[in-house]
Parts: C-alpha cells; structure tokens; sequence
C-alpha cells in the first residue's frame, strides 16, 4: 500500500477526469492564487461562491471526496488525525 504520490503520480491524477473533477481544478485555482499558496477553506470558499456562516464546511467534504477517489485509484490508506488535525 502506497503513502505518498509521485509527481508523475499528481499530473496523472490532474489529467484523470474520473479523479480530478472541474471543482477541485477551481480549489486548486483559488489557492494558486494565495500568497504561499496556502489559505483557510473559508476563503476558498468565498471564492468559490459558498454560502452561509460555514463556508469551509462544503470545501471540507468536497476535498474529503476528492481524497478518497484518490485513495481508492493508487491504494493509499489513510493516516489516523491526532488533535483534530
């Protein structure tokens, strides 16, 4: 069981329409355009057009989704979250 991914391994996943869906190319869009490249999912979400207190909330799935199509394609298990993190 692989844990990480290889570059070759990311273009083939950017390349796959099966995997990589034209919201998580917008996700990576919006925070392509951050300084760093790094921001809360409630900013992406604002970019995105999410609505409501919990904008990250719809982002926090979506990429969840995204994460387990990955996953499921290359055999990559899933690391356990310690502190919420």
């Amino acid at each position: 069981m692989a844990t990480e991914l290889t570059k070759t391994q990311w273009i083939e996943i950017l390349l796959n329409r099966e995997l990589t869906i034209e919201l998580d190319l917008s996700i990576f869009q919006a925070l392509y355009s951050f300084e760093d490249h790094k921001a809360y999912a409630s900013q992406i979400g604002v970019i995105l057009g999410y609505k409501g207190k919990r904008r990250c909330g719809q982002l926090n799935l979506e990429i969840g989704r995204y994460a387990k199509r990955i996953a499921k394609y290359y055999d990559i298990g899933f690391t356990e979250r310690s502190n919420r993190k």
